[in-house]
């Protein structure tokens, strides 16, 4: 709780991937990735319940061990490659209650596993502390990648979708622009049921480090969080 505010944190994690098979039972310093949101959210200061939803009965015994609250099993329908997190956000939310209980609730993923308490906790209350904010993401700041420098793929060779001039030009000259990261999503729960997305009319940012903003989407996203992971520790 947060200036009498009620936060409850809910971790997403299914069994299927198609970038890697079993993705969220990959370890990290020996813990699986599902595990390690659950380990920051209890060192937290503020989040008063971790919730833990997927469609695995292993990952949700060993969730169940850890701390994390996890009532019912997802359906088959919304563990398919084709649902969308907000859908199963809001069955979590109806299934318990959510908005009659608590005031927010902040996102964690298994695939971001650097994001720490103290990001969290930074994040809440940036948030709570802006009364006319109803939710927060986070993000990184960079000129590189920047859509002005894209190409499309011609069998081996690339063709310029803009004048070719402009790739010549330095990157100062280029607009600094800021990327969604997956580190964690946070919402007033009743702005999150209207909007269905962390993305409202009135959302703050929280700016992450650039080396948290790595997401693991396949073995060498994987690899990289590895090496990382342990410069962090």
């Amino acid at each position: 709780m947060y200036k009498k505010k009620k936060i409850c944190c809910v971790i997403l994690a299914r069994k299927g991937s198609k970038g890697i098979k079993n993705k969220n039972l990959l370890k990290l310093n020996s813990i699986p990735l599902f595990i390690h949101p659950i380990i920051e959210a209890k060192k937290s200061d503020y989040i008063d319940k971790i919730f833990f939803n997927s469609d695995c009965k292993k990952m949700v015994k060993f969730a169940k061990q850890n701390g994390a609250t996890c009532d019912f099993i997802r359906s088959k329908k919304l563990s398919s490659d084709n649902a969308q997190s907000s859908e199963v956000l809001i069955d979590h939310i109806n299934f318990y209650n959510l908005s009659e209980k608590f005031d927010y609730m902040i996102l964690l993923e298994p695939t971001s596993p650097l994001t720490s308490n103290k990001d969290i906790d930074k994040a809440i209350k940036l948030l709570i502390n802006c009364k006319s904010g109803t939710s927060l993401v986070t993000v990184v700041k960079n000129t590189i990648p920047n859509s002005e420098f894209s190409f499309r793929v011609c069998g081996k060779f690339l063709n310029p979708i803009k004048d070719r001039s402009i790739y010549n030009l330095p990157r100062q000259n280029f607009i600094s622009r800021y990327y969604l990261s997956g580190a964690l999503y946070i919402s007033k729960i009743s702005s999150y049921i209207n909007f269905q997305s962390f993305i409202q009319k009135k959302t703050l940012y929280y700016k992450i480090d650039k080396f948290k903003s790595v997401e693991i989407d396949d073995l060498e996203d994987y690899k990289m969080i590895q090496k990382l992971y342990a410069l962090k520790k």
